[in-house]
Order: structure tokens, then C-alpha cells, then sequence
């Protein structure tokens, strides 16, 4: 039993490095079953994932973490599975498939992936989040397209005098 508890303390600590942003912040991982694989030095969940962690929530049907040995046990990689939904402040996401890249600082929503911001939604069947540059990458499944809605609330556009 101590050491169950112990393996889910080190597999939160993996998520608290520099993961999700520069400074160290509790995470809390629920899910219905976890293996730690030390020789693959991945941590896999399984069964209603849910990860908490200040401002990102994460919930799957599986999430596989990677992790550095000889770097502190450092994040360097995510992998989630399965109704994937994502929130992070007032930006919501879902898709069937979600990547982490710790170094290049991006995450990735593949298959049927929305992306939602106040006033805004974006669909395609991979949307790239480059957290470094601020900078979101759209791209339709085959030759299909990708689709931007835009509210258009706010400011009224101005009236018009004597023209249709």
C-alpha cells in the first residue's frame, strides 16, 4: 500500500517539473489504474483520467507520460487517448488524441480537434498549439478544409447612411 501511494507521488512529480509553464505547481492525477514502466520510464493512466494543475485540466480515457530519469524525472513528453478535453483558462479543447512536446513547448489535438477561445472556435482534424510563439497551426483532415467561427460580438458596425 505505501508503496502504491509513493509511485503516485513520483508520477505527479514527473507532471510538476517545468511541464505546462516555467514555475512548479501541484498535480493532481486521478484515474482508475496506473503503471509506472521504469525501464520505458513512462507512467501510463488508464480509466477516466482527469489531471489538475493550476490553470490546465485534462481529461482522457488514457495518458501516457514520459519522463527523463537522469533529468530529475523531468516531463518530456504526453500522450493522451480517448475523449480528449482539454481547459486551460478560458481556452476549452477536445479531440480523440492529444500530444505534449515539452521541448518544442507544443501541444497537438489530432481527430475531429476544436479549439475554443471567447468569440472563437476553430475545427480542423489537427490543431497545433505552439505555447513558445503563441501560435496556433490548423490543418484540415485530407484535402477537406478547416472552419473558423467567429461570434462577432461586441461593437456593432457602423451604420450607413442612405446605402444598402
Amino acid at each position: 500500500m505505501i508503496g502504491r501511494w509513493r509511485w503516485m507521488a513520483l508520477a505527479a512529480c514527473w507532471l510538476s517539473g517545468r511541464a505546462w509553464g516555467a514555475e512548479a505547481f501541484p498535480t493532481n492525477i486521478t484515474a482508475d489504474a496506473m503503471m509506472l514502466e521504469h525501464a520505458k520510464q513512462t507512467a501510463v493512466f488508464t480509466g477516466h483520467v482527469v489531471l489538475l494543475r493550476k490553470d490546465f485540466k485534462l481529461w482522457a480515457d488514457r495518458l501516457v507520460v514520459h519522463y527523463d530519469a537522469k533529468q530529475n524525472n523531468e516531463l518530456r513528453a504526453a500522450e493522451a487517448y480517448g475523449h480528449v478535453r482539454i481547459e486551460r483558462g478560458q481556452t476549452h479543447g477536445h479531440s480523440d488524441k492529444a500530444l505534449y512536446d515539452q521541448q518544442q513547448g507544443k501541444i497537438t489535438l489530432v481527430g475531429h480537434a476544436v479549439l475554443q477561445e471567447p468569440g472563437r472556435t476553430v475545427r480542423g482534424e489537427r490543431i497545433v498549439q505552439d505555447l513558445r510563439q503563441k501560435a496556433t497551426k490548423v490543418e484540415p483532415q485530407g484535402k477537406g478544409r478547416v472552419h473558423l467561427h467567429l461570434d462577432g460580438g461586441g461593437k456593432k458596425a457602423p451604420a450607413t447612411q442612405g446605402k444598402p
